[in-house]
């Protein structure tokens, strides 16, 4: 019996909800300062993807199942996981500045580059 740990790992994984979930962890850490708030930023997310998971079965017809609170939990997580390795990759590769980058996002968030255009 072979069995593949990533592929066991990513039936519970939905992409959609990963991607909302990152989306959502990446604002609150860029919009609040607090430090106290970014150490709850997993526990955030994790309920929004269950939440989300659970939306989602229940909008196709299927019930609320252990493998929809998997599947929630997990999606939300990993999207922490996820951030955490694009954050460290650009801190790893030559000639990215980590805080050149966060400072051009800030700068597209706040419009700031139409004015130099």
């Amino acid at each position: 019996m072979d069995i593949n740990l990533f592929e066991a790992i990513q039936q519970y994984l939905q992409i959609s909800i990963v991607l909302v979930c990152l989306f959502v962890g990446y604002i609150i850490k860029r919009v609040v300062s607090s430090e106290r708030v970014h150490k709850f930023i997993p526990l955030i997310v994790g309920i929004i993807g269950l939440i989300a998971a659970i939306w989602v079965d229940s909008a196709a017809g299927a019930g609320i199942t252990l493998d929809t609170i998997v599947t929630g939990l997990a999606s939300g997580l990993a999207s922490t996981g996820l951030y955490e390795l694009f954050n460290q990759l650009i801190n790893k590769l030559p000639g990215l500045d980590a805080e050149a980058v966060d400072e051009e996002v800030e700068e597209e968030l706040k419009g700031d580059h139409l004015a130099r255009d």
